[in-house]
């Protein structure tokens, strides 16, 4: 099972993402990240089935438990910091986020090669 962390789980894109990790055999959501939300469980704040639980930021919810992949769906302020700290934590990345320029890009490129991680970035303004 791939387990998977949440980031931008209050937002208006989360909803049919959320729904396809739970319906998926292969896929654990375990976590979820928003600020709004921090202490709750993702089933009390959003339509998932997973009752696990909510963080501040993504360095709490790395660190509360086993991550291999975060999906990120929040925004171009908040991406930047949290795809980095999740490569330097090891996890794999799926960022659905707008805000990230080129140079970011390329440093992500860099940086995830050096920690052996995977990273797909489909924010919608590439």
């Amino acid at each position: 099972m791939i387990t998977v962390c949440f980031a931008g789980g209050t937002g208006w894109t989360a909803p049919p993402i959320l729904a396809a990790i739970d319906a998926a055999d292969d896929l654990v959501l375990a976590s979820g990240v928003s600020r709004s939300a921090a202490g709750r469980t993702l089933a009390d704040v959003t339509a998932a089935r997973s009752t696990g639980p909510v963080h501040g930021t993504v360095a709490e919810a790395l660190d509360a438990g086993h991550v291999d992949v975060l999906v990120d769906h929040t925004s171009a302020a908040a991406v930047g910091d949290h795809v980095r700290t999740a490569v330097r934590a090891g996890v794999h990345l799926v960022v659905g986020s707008s805000g990230l320029t080129a140079d970011d890009d390329a440093d992500l490129d860099r940086l995830a090669r050096d920690h052996g991680v995977g990273v797909i970035a489909a924010g919608n303004s590439r």
